[in-house]
């Protein structure tokens, strides 16, 4: 914004804790931020025309701005009312955020977050002394590694560079990054091979260079970006630390999340609701963003950051009882700002039912025959079974939980070896982002030469949909499953494909619209299947009853 403001010619002020500068007619100017705006000179009664001020003041305080100061403040804060609440009220201030960056913004931050691109602008204080301060071409994040980062990945990538390959711990992550790229776009290419007859052959662990795939070193950040993303979620400098130091980010984060015990996990979104405050190690897990209210207010929502911390987390809620899980979803499902955090709890809960003793019923959905379809719950659902005399009995208590299937973490963009004939073995995929399917089970009948792929996807939302990158995924496990067969070559091998939708007992009508490509590249290893809905009691989310 700053930068905006400058290129307009504006006059514009930059406050943060230490000092105020006035950008004006090509200048700098400075003085203490304890000095107040009240120096800047009152226009005319007829023309009313504030200055613009910036303010990021990080310190426990609030900014000095008063009823007699003439700016129009713009000030970024976390959402702790101490930092504005009292300006606010005497200024009748608007309460708006600003979302997260999106991919595009990603890219234009890292390209121009160039440190050695900064000059040195005079700086004249208000008392008269001069000195040099640093201005930012932009007012995007400064990398201050990305000049020799960007050489030496390069320099590991394209051999035919003269400078010699630099090794690093940052750049070997970045690479490996790379290479996982090249095995999920072999993986897609190998698919579309088998569809024409070809022998599909696939790219394994260590044979895939990204030299042939990245052709220029846009394509790679780009790659580095949306891994970061990922991984760290849409916070600029997440991202950013993911790309240029992903190893150290990881670490930080994957300490952060098992920090977040069960009771800090019950007490963050209450806290979050109550005063909008968030503590460490919170703002390394979870992101808040805004959502329309009022013209002039925002109320706001706080989810996990990135698909594998939610994963994380789920996994780590893994091993707490059913009780815990259902006081949690509880609290989380009764505070509308954490609805992305209640999707997650509620797909712990779901796991380790799906891999329990207490299975569920499933119903067909129905399909409106489009190509790709939409699968929708009947118009009329499974109702509460009800008494002879129509009352509806009171809801039962959650069978001892017993696991009987072994649940195991799969990387679906690596070869599948984990993958066995065993039928007791549930698979939660630990790579990508998955939109189209959370879980996934194989039941085999050597007998018969068949098997059954049910794919889960897990949700509270009505509405769901997926990605065309998932397909490859499920035909890689049919493929897999074939393969343990392993079915005598005059012996047909039959192997169906069911995806069933698990959400919540709430008696919505459920909708899930396959992504395209439902019946593309399935020659050998049909995708197409048939959806199923399965309801999860309320017994498993319904807070229990307090103990008399």
């Amino acid at each position: 914004m700053l930068a905006q403001l400058i290129s307009t010619c504006e006059v514009v002020l930059f406050c943060d804790s230490y000092q105020i500068l006035l950008f004006f007619r090509g200048k700098v100017y400075h003085r203490p931020t304890n000095s107040g705006f009240n120096f800047l000179p009152t226009p005319p009664i007829t023309f009313y025309y504030p200055i613009w001020a910036l303010v990021d003041v990080t310190a426990p305080w609030e900014p000095p701005i008063t009823k007699s100061s003439n700016v129009w403040p713009v000030q970024t804060s976390s959402l702790n009312p101490v930092r504005w609440r009292y300006w606010s009220r005497h200024n009748n201030a608007a309460l708006l955020g600003m979302p997260l960056w999106n991919m595009e913004e990603l890219m234009r931050g890292y390209v121009l977050a160039c440190f050695s691109a900064l000059p040195l602008v005079p700086a004249t204080s208000f008392g008269g002394a001069s000195s040099l301060i640093d201005l930012p071409l932009c007012s995007l994040p400064l990398q201050r590694k990305y000049n020799m980062f960007r050489k030496g990945l390069a320099s590991r990538i394209y051999t035919s560079t003269t400078a010699d390959p630099i090794q690093d711990e940052e750049i070997d992550a970045a690479l490996e990054v790379l290479q996982m790229e090249a095995v999920r776009v072999a993986e897609l290419e190998a698919a579309a091979d088998c569809d024409k007859g070809g022998s599909g052959v696939k790219a394994v662990d260590g044979e895939v260079q990204p030299l042939p795939l990245f052709g220029t070193m846009d394509v790679v950040f780009t790659v580095l970006v949306r891994n970061a993303t990922e991984e760290f979620g849409f916070a600029p400098s997440d991202v950013y630390d993911g790309v240029f130091d992903l190893p150290q980010t990881k670490e930080l984060h994957t300490s952060k999340v098992k920090e977040l015990t069960y009771s800090k996990l019950m007490t963050l979104s209450s806290r979050f609701s109550t005063n909008r405050l968030l503590d460490d190690p919170s703002d390394r897990v979870v992101a808040v963003q805004p959502c329309k209210f009022l013209s002039h207010r925002d109320r706001w929502t706080i989810g996990f950051k990135s698909p594998r911390i939610a994963r994380e987390v789920v996994g780590s809620m893994l091993s707490l009882e059913h009780h815990y899980l259902q006081d949690t979803y509880h609290l989380l499902h009764n505070i509308s700002a954490s609805s992305d955090m209640t999707r997650a709890i509620f797909k712990a809960i779901v796991h380790r039912v799906l891999s329990g003793n207490d299975a569920l019923q499933s119903i067909a959905m129905i399909s409106d025959g489009d190509t790709p379809p939409t699968f929708s719950t009947p118009d009329t659902p499974q109702s509460t079974a009800t008494g002879s005399d129509g009352s509806t009995p009171p809801p039962h208590p959650a069978p001892p939980y017993k696991r009987t299937k072994n649940v195991i973490d799969i990387d679906l963009l690596r070869d599948l070896r984990s993958m066995t004939s065993d039928s007791n073995r549930y698979y939660i995929p630990s790579s990508g982002t998955n939109p189209l399917f959370d879980s996934f089970t194989v039941t085999f009948d050597p007998s018969k030469c068949a098997a059954v792929v049910s794919v889960f996807r897990i949700s509270t939302s009505p509405i769901q949909g997926g990605s065309v990158d998932e397909y490859p995924l499920v035909r890689k496990i049919i493929a897999r499953a074939r393969e343990l067969l392993n079915c005598p070559l005059e012996q047909e091998t039959h192997i169906s494909v069911k995806y069933i939708l698990v959400c919540p007992e709430d008696k919505l009508r459920h909708q899930w619209t396959m992504p395209d490509g439902w019946n593309e590249n399935n020659k050998h290893n049909n995708q197409i299947g048939d959806a199923f809905c399965m309801r999860v009691p309320s017994h498993y989310t319904t807070k229990r009853p307090a103990a008399d």
